[in-house]
């Protein structure tokens, strides 16, 4: 088993409020934001952005081969 020193704990000892209230605040704000999305008829958005991607070689804007076979299926079922 590990000792600790007196020092080590009480510096520990002293974050632990912190700890308290910042576990707190995220669980209240994980159920706010949990109600929030059942009470919501707002459609979810999916923004997918690629740097290097460039429309002219994306088949599903009409490029011969087939480069983006799993975009194709997303866009066939949205």
């Amino acid at each position: 088993m590990t000792k600790i020193s007196r020092r080590d704990f009480l510096m520990l000892l002293a974050t632990a409020p912190f700890y308290k209230v910042a576990w707190s605040q995220a669980a209240s704000s994980i159920d706010r934001l949990k109600q929030q999305t059942e009470n919501s008829d707002t459609p979810n958005i999916l923004f997918i952005v690629f740097d290097t991607l460039s429309a002219q070689h994306v088949s599903l804007f009409g490029y011969q081969r087939e480069t983006t076979p799993n975009f194709a299926r997303f866009a066939e079922r949205a």
